[in-house]
Protein backbone atom coordinates (compact mmCIF):
# COMPACT_ATOMS: atom_id res chain seq x y z
CA UNK A 1 0.00 0.00 0.00
CA UNK A 2 1.29 3.30 -0.53
CA UNK A 3 1.93 5.94 1.86
CA UNK A 4 -0.10 8.70 1.34
CA UNK A 5 2.37 11.26 3.93
CA UNK A 6 5.29 10.12 1.20
CA UNK A 7 3.33 11.08 -1.71
CA UNK A 8 2.62 14.50 -0.27
CA UNK A 9 6.11 14.74 1.02
CA UNK A 10 7.78 13.85 -2.27
CA UNK A 11 5.57 16.96 -4.32
CA UNK A 12 6.24 19.25 -1.54
CA UNK A 13 9.67 18.63 -1.95
CA UNK A 14 9.34 19.09 -6.33
CA UNK A 15 7.59 22.20 -5.63
CA UNK A 16 9.80 23.41 -3.29
CA UNK A 17 12.91 22.59 -6.18
CA UNK A 18 10.91 24.55 -8.22
CA UNK A 19 10.86 27.39 -6.30
CA UNK A 20 14.77 26.78 -5.56
CA UNK A 21 15.61 27.32 -9.46
CA UNK A 22 14.62 31.09 -8.60
CA UNK A 23 16.26 33.84 -7.42
CA UNK A 24 16.60 32.52 -3.44
CA UNK A 25 15.48 36.62 -2.30
CA UNK A 26 12.40 37.30 -2.48
CA UNK A 27 13.73 41.15 -2.71
CA UNK A 28 15.68 40.05 -5.63
CA UNK A 29 13.20 38.46 -7.74
CA UNK A 30 13.35 38.96 -11.64
CA UNK A 31 10.30 37.15 -13.15
CA UNK A 32 12.87 37.37 -16.60
CA UNK A 33 15.35 35.73 -15.45
CA UNK A 34 15.34 32.41 -17.69
CA UNK A 35 16.59 28.82 -16.12
CA UNK A 36 19.10 27.00 -17.36
CA UNK A 37 18.29 23.69 -19.50
CA UNK A 38 20.21 21.33 -17.28
CA UNK A 39 18.37 22.32 -13.90
CA UNK A 40 14.51 22.46 -15.19
CA UNK A 41 15.52 18.57 -16.80
CA UNK A 42 16.93 18.01 -13.17
CA UNK A 43 13.81 18.91 -11.44
CA UNK A 44 11.51 17.19 -13.81
CA UNK A 45 13.18 14.15 -13.11
CA UNK A 46 12.75 14.82 -9.32
CA UNK A 47 8.65 15.29 -10.69
CA UNK A 48 8.88 12.18 -12.20
CA UNK A 49 10.33 10.01 -9.54
CA UNK A 50 8.09 11.29 -6.99
CA UNK A 51 4.74 10.60 -8.94
CA UNK A 52 6.14 6.86 -9.94
CA UNK A 53 6.84 6.27 -6.14
CA UNK A 54 4.14 7.92 -4.42
CA UNK A 55 1.08 8.85 -6.25
CA UNK A 56 -1.57 5.99 -5.54
CA UNK A 57 -3.85 6.90 -9.04
CA UNK A 58 -0.71 7.73 -11.55
CA UNK A 59 -1.87 5.03 -14.12
CA UNK A 60 -5.73 5.34 -13.26
CA UNK A 61 -6.75 7.47 -16.61
CA UNK A 62 -3.64 6.78 -18.49
CA UNK A 63 -1.47 3.99 -19.65
CA UNK A 64 2.56 3.48 -18.60
CA UNK A 65 3.27 3.80 -21.99
CA UNK A 66 1.44 6.93 -22.00
CA UNK A 67 2.78 8.12 -19.22
CA UNK A 68 6.20 7.93 -21.21
CA UNK A 69 4.90 9.81 -24.38
CA UNK A 70 3.91 12.77 -21.99
CA UNK A 71 7.55 12.51 -20.24
CA UNK A 72 9.42 12.64 -23.95
CA UNK A 73 7.12 15.69 -25.40
CA UNK A 74 7.40 17.68 -21.97
CA UNK A 75 11.18 16.99 -21.96
CA UNK A 76 11.53 18.39 -25.61
CA UNK A 77 9.66 21.71 -24.24
CA UNK A 78 12.15 22.25 -21.57
CA UNK A 79 14.74 24.72 -22.87
CA UNK A 80 17.39 26.98 -22.05
CA UNK A 81 14.84 30.00 -22.76
CA UNK A 82 12.26 29.68 -20.30
CA UNK A 83 11.64 32.04 -17.36
CA UNK A 84 9.75 30.18 -14.48
CA UNK A 85 6.66 31.45 -15.67
CA UNK A 86 7.47 29.18 -18.68
CA UNK A 87 8.36 26.51 -16.38
CA UNK A 88 5.40 26.31 -14.11
CA UNK A 89 2.68 26.09 -17.29
CA UNK A 90 4.87 23.31 -18.76
CA UNK A 91 4.83 21.50 -16.03
CA UNK A 92 1.11 22.51 -14.73
CA UNK A 93 -0.02 20.78 -18.90
CA UNK A 94 2.25 17.60 -18.14
CA UNK A 95 -0.26 17.26 -14.97
CA UNK A 96 -2.87 17.18 -15.97
CA UNK A 97 -3.11 14.62 -18.32
CA UNK A 98 -2.96 12.50 -14.84
CA UNK A 99 -6.23 13.85 -14.21
CA UNK A 100 -6.10 14.36 -10.59
CA UNK A 101 -7.24 17.77 -9.08
CA UNK A 102 -4.80 17.22 -5.88
CA UNK A 103 -1.47 16.98 -8.60
CA UNK A 104 -0.47 20.34 -9.20
CA UNK A 105 2.83 22.54 -9.52
CA UNK A 106 2.39 26.41 -8.39
CA UNK A 107 4.79 28.96 -8.57
CA UNK A 108 7.76 29.98 -6.09
CA UNK A 109 6.55 31.97 -3.12
CA UNK A 110 9.17 34.96 -4.66
CA UNK A 111 6.52 35.00 -7.68
CA UNK A 112 3.69 34.90 -5.69
CA UNK A 113 5.19 37.97 -3.43
CA UNK A 114 6.66 39.87 -6.66
CA UNK A 115 3.12 39.88 -8.35
CA UNK A 116 1.29 40.73 -5.24
CA UNK A 117 3.29 43.85 -4.63
CA UNK A 118 2.14 44.98 -8.38
CA UNK A 119 -0.87 44.72 -7.56
CA UNK A 120 -2.73 45.26 -11.40
CA UNK A 121 -4.20 41.64 -12.04
CA UNK A 122 -7.28 41.84 -14.33
CA UNK A 123 -9.81 44.93 -12.48
CA UNK A 124 -13.14 42.06 -12.72
CA UNK A 125 -14.40 38.89 -11.80
CA UNK A 126 -16.04 36.71 -13.67
CA UNK A 127 -18.68 33.76 -14.06
CA UNK A 128 -18.64 30.95 -17.37
CA UNK A 129 -21.76 30.51 -19.04
CA UNK A 130 -22.03 28.53 -21.94
CA UNK A 131 -18.46 28.68 -23.16
CA UNK A 132 -18.80 32.01 -22.99
CA UNK A 133 -17.40 34.44 -19.97
CA UNK A 134 -19.43 37.77 -18.10
CA UNK A 135 -18.37 40.17 -15.68
CA UNK A 136 -19.95 39.09 -12.34
CA UNK A 137 -17.89 41.71 -10.46
CA UNK A 138 -16.29 44.73 -11.72
CA UNK A 139 -13.46 46.08 -9.82
CA UNK A 140 -12.26 49.08 -11.81
CA UNK A 141 -13.77 52.78 -11.31
CA UNK A 142 -15.03 52.12 -14.99
CA UNK A 143 -18.47 52.27 -14.25
CA UNK A 144 -20.05 51.62 -17.46
CA UNK A 145 -18.02 47.96 -17.30
CA UNK A 146 -20.78 46.61 -15.16
CA UNK A 147 -22.25 43.24 -14.00
CA UNK A 148 -23.41 40.96 -17.16
CA UNK A 149 -20.99 42.86 -19.66
CA UNK A 150 -19.77 39.67 -22.09
CA UNK A 151 -16.07 39.34 -22.84
CA UNK A 152 -14.59 39.18 -25.87
CA UNK A 153 -10.95 39.84 -25.55
CA UNK A 154 -8.29 40.74 -23.55
CA UNK A 155 -5.40 42.37 -25.27
CA UNK A 156 -7.09 40.92 -28.73
CA UNK A 157 -6.53 37.54 -27.25
CA UNK A 158 -10.00 35.79 -28.19
CA UNK A 159 -11.85 34.86 -24.96
CA UNK A 160 -11.79 31.14 -26.94
CA UNK A 161 -8.49 31.30 -27.06
CA UNK A 162 -8.05 32.25 -23.29
CA UNK A 163 -10.40 29.65 -22.48
CA UNK A 164 -8.70 26.73 -23.81
CA UNK A 165 -5.39 27.37 -22.36
CA UNK A 166 -7.33 27.80 -18.93
CA UNK A 167 -7.96 24.57 -19.86
CA UNK A 168 -5.27 23.05 -20.29
CA UNK A 169 -3.19 24.24 -17.02
CA UNK A 170 -6.46 23.54 -14.60
CA UNK A 171 -5.89 19.92 -12.63
CA UNK A 172 -9.45 17.61 -13.01
CA UNK A 173 -10.53 14.94 -11.45
CA UNK A 174 -11.15 12.28 -13.65
CA UNK A 175 -12.99 13.09 -17.17
CA UNK A 176 -15.81 15.42 -15.68
CA UNK A 177 -15.40 19.35 -16.71
CA UNK A 178 -17.75 20.34 -14.13
CA UNK A 179 -14.96 21.16 -11.68
CA UNK A 180 -12.03 22.55 -14.92
CA UNK A 181 -14.99 25.13 -15.42
CA UNK A 182 -15.88 26.12 -11.76
CA UNK A 183 -12.17 26.60 -11.13
CA UNK A 184 -11.71 28.77 -13.92
CA UNK A 185 -14.28 31.34 -13.01
CA UNK A 186 -12.47 31.45 -9.53
CA UNK A 187 -9.25 31.58 -10.69
CA UNK A 188 -9.53 33.07 -13.70
CA UNK A 189 -7.30 36.61 -12.82
CA UNK A 190 -4.55 34.86 -10.77
CA UNK A 191 -5.06 32.32 -14.41
CA UNK A 192 -4.69 34.94 -16.65
CA UNK A 193 -1.40 36.55 -14.61
CA UNK A 194 0.21 32.64 -14.85
CA UNK A 195 -0.53 32.80 -19.06
CA UNK A 196 0.48 35.93 -20.18
CA UNK A 197 2.05 38.11 -17.33
CA UNK A 198 0.63 41.43 -15.41
CA UNK A 199 0.35 44.85 -17.34
CA UNK A 200 -0.51 48.09 -16.13
CA UNK A 201 -3.09 48.76 -18.51
CA UNK A 202 -5.23 46.02 -20.28
CA UNK A 203 -7.09 46.44 -23.30
CA UNK A 204 -10.94 44.61 -22.78
CA UNK A 205 -13.27 44.17 -25.29
CA UNK A 206 -17.05 43.29 -24.14
CA UNK A 207 -20.31 43.62 -25.56
CA UNK A 208 -22.87 45.59 -22.64
CA UNK A 209 -26.63 45.14 -22.76
CA UNK A 210 -26.97 47.79 -25.54
CA UNK A 211 -24.48 45.77 -27.52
Amino acid sequence: MINNNLYRNLLLSFLTIIALTTNAQNENYNPNILLVEKLTHKDFDVLITALKEGHPGLYSYLSEDSLQYFITKTKTQLKDSLTESDFHIIIREFLVHIKCGHTVAMPSLAYYDFYRKKATLLPFEVYLLNNQIFIRENLSTDSSFVSGCELKSIDNISINTILNRMENIQPRDGNSKTFIFHSIQVNFRTYFLFLYGMKPNYSIKYIDKNN
